[in-house]
């Protein structure tokens, strides 16, 4: 979808601004299917989840990770078991947990803002 997105803008080698903008309009294409995903968690899961978006953590069971979830480690636990079980989330050994879905992290990062009519920056939408 996002490679299609690019191709629709421009044929050829697709230059990094094309890129960010062909992942901003993935996200507006896909808006309802990604929230209805998002819907379906549980709250643990759902915290859990956006904790991650953008921010992978080494340790899920460590106090800044956790006040940053709101969570205590049991339900962290839950979660992550049940996210992992769904190939929600994945650990990479670089970066640690991580939301296994790139276009699904975007929108849990910036899905809230499209939802409400705004435009999401194409500069601020990749972190490399």
């Amino acid at each position: 979808v996002l490679a299609a997105a690019a191709f629709h803008r421009e044929e050829g080698p697709i230059p990094i601004d094309v890129a960010r903008l062909a992942l901003v309009d993935t996200l507006k294409r896909q808006r309802g299917e990604l929230a209805l995903r998002y819907e379906q968690l549980a709250t643990g899961q759902k915290r859990l989840l956006k904790a991650l978006a953008g921010q992978p953590a080494t340790d899920l069971y460590a106090k800044p990770f956790l006040d940053r979830t709101g969570l205590a480690k049991s339900s962290v636990d839950r979660a992550k078991k049940s996210l992992e079980a769904a190939e929600h989330i994945i650990y990479d050994d670089r970066l640690g947990w991580r939301v296994a879905d790139p276009i699904f992290e975007r929108h849990l990062q910036f899905g809230e803002l499209l939802d409400m009519g705004e435009e999401v920056d194409p500069e601020n939408i990749v972190s490399m």
